[in-house]
């Protein structure tokens, strides 16, 4: 019976709150003061939330197979188990009132601070947290139950010492952004940060899903972490063991730094954006695959002192800060932060993924290169036919055209400048004949024997200018089969 009288007396209380937010909020003839005095009750019921809910609390005994979270640090803590459904009935409250506040004209006096507190609470269910520039604040809370947190504007989060036995799974509802203050929490299944479901018109309107996400105490995730379609303004993890998978999707980074963390699960980002700041992975360790597919780095990844898998891997990649052939935007970070990488794929004997970084290093070491003008102009020539080594069908394709250019020109000029020594068809194309004589034959232009007699210094001096240049594309494309073909090269790109 007097437990029967205790859940009647709650219901009536909740009922009252209910019903004086439903009038204050239809019935605009209510004054400053009624409402600031409605408010601050309830932020006086907050401050005592954990009184507030144990009316509908059931007590954890001592023989009960239930996790606790009482520490030495916080002895003298009351920790209350409340049904997901009363913590659900308390968060819809807490919602209304502080639209209510916030639709509110408070010209004259002090807006109530309303914000959800949901301290040394134990949830056994799974309960949802609607956030719109709010405040949610949990400090040794469990939920046995999935959290769910959907996001409608801008909102703050701030765990600490809480457990989530059954996952975590934070929405954007609308755009926002949201500010998350990670502390020696415990994550038992995965973490989905998801901004996906906002549908935008165009690009630059796309990723209006704002994290910004902290951790600077050792701890660590025994969970997945999944984050798709956000904008991620900052990422930071000092000394964090990722035990399961790290997932990133159609995510923009505008800073990551991952210090000394440890990734025992595969890493994976696709088609995200690194922009503003380099992403950071200073001192970390891999021991599975770290893998970026299809995404784009503004500036040159750091990644000084990290121990990686075998199979790291960046598939389709683009790296702005290097550049094109005319224009690149590196520092000198940049192009230590590049041999850092060539340097890991060469001891791995991952050839076409060096190729790939030597070819940024050199590009970026060229652009804050001062010194020597000729390893400027080679520099610019290697880049210009291969691109260091990478593209095999550009040599092949520069080696054609330098000189169909040459054959050409040579073919308009007059028989006073050249002529063929031999009879037959190719007499009628002397130019061509000249052409094909300096690209394959270049000692030719000093024997008797050549094809195509010259005429006059110009042609020798035009001819050499070819073979010279052809003999560099040819050296060029030699070394490009040689670097992807070589013993130990990946079959990965």
């Amino acid at each position: 019976m007097k437990e029967d009288e205790a859940e009647i007396a709650r219901q009536a209380q909740w009922k009252w709150l209910f019903r004086s937010l439903d009038q204050l909020l239809r019935d605009q003839r209510h004054s400053e003061e009624q409402l600031k005095q409605l408010s601050e009750a309830f932020t006086h019921l907050l401050k005592k939330s954990h009184q507030s809910l144990e009316d509908c609390a059931y007590q954890i005994s001592a023989s009960a197979n239930v996790p606790s979270l009482r520490s030495d640090d916080f002895g003298n803590s009351k920790i209350i188990s409340v049904k997901s459904e009363y913590v659900q009935e308390f968060l819809n409250f807490l919602r209304e009132l502080k639209e209510g506040v916030t639709q509110f004209d408070w010209d004259k006096i002090e807006r109530p601070n309303i914000f959800i507190d949901l301290t040394a609470v134990h949830v056994d269910g799974p309960v949802t947290v609607r956030l719109k520039d709010n405040y949610l604040v949990t400090t040794l809370t469990e939920f046995l139950s999935p959290l769910r947190v959907e996001i409608y504007s801008d909102a703050n989060i701030r765990f600490s010492n809480t457990q989530f036995r059954r996952g975590l799974t934070i929405t954007w509802m609308n755009a926002g952004k949201l500010t998350l203050s990670d502390h020696l929490n415990s994550y038992q299944e995965e973490i989905v940060v998801d901004g996906s479901r906002i549908q935008v018109n165009s690009r630059a309107e796309s990723h209006k899903c704002i994290l910004d996400w902290t951790a600077s105490t050792p701890s660590s995730i025994a969970a997945d972490v999944s984050i798709a379609g956000c904008v991620i303004e900052r990422m930071t993890f000092d000394r964090r063991t990722f035990e399961g998978a790290f997932r990133a999707i159609e995510t923009k980074f505008r800073r990551i730094d991952l210090l000394s963390c440890h990734f025992q699960g595969l890493a994976t980002f696709g088609n995200c954006e690194f922009i503003e700041e380099p992403i950071r992975f200073l001192n970390s360790t891999f021991s599975k695959p770290l893998i970026f597919s299809s995404s784009n780095f503004e500036k040159a990844p750091d990644f000084h002192g990290v121990k990686f898998h075998p199979n790291t891997r960046f598939r389709a990649c683009r790296f702005t800060a290097a550049g094109s052939l005319f224009k690149s935007s590196c520092t000198p970070a940049d192009v230590a932060s590049y041999r850092v990488l060539k340097a890991h794929f060469g001891q791995q004997k991952d050839s076409r993924q060096e190729i790939v970084f030597y070819a940024l290093e050199q590009r970026s070491e060229r652009s804050v290169a001062t010194g020597d003008p000729v390893e400027t102009a080679l520099s610019w020539f290697q880049d210009a036919v291969c691109g260091y080594g990478q593209t095999l069908s550009r040599a092949i394709l520069v080696f054609i055209l330098w000189n169909a250019v040459f054959g050409a020109v040579f073919q308009m000029l007059p028989n006073a400048f050249l002529s063929v020594k031999s009879q037959g068809s190719i007499a009628d194309y002397p130019g061509v004949a000249l052409s094909l004589q300096n690209a394959f034959n270049p000692l030719a232009l000093f024997s008797d024997k050549g094809l195509v007699e010259l005429h006059s210094l110009w042609m020798y001096s035009a001819s050499l200018i070819q073979a010279l240049g052809s003999i560099g594309i040819v050296a060029l494309i030699i070394l490009t089969i040689r670097g992807k073909f070589r013993k130990g090269s990946s079959s990965e790109s």
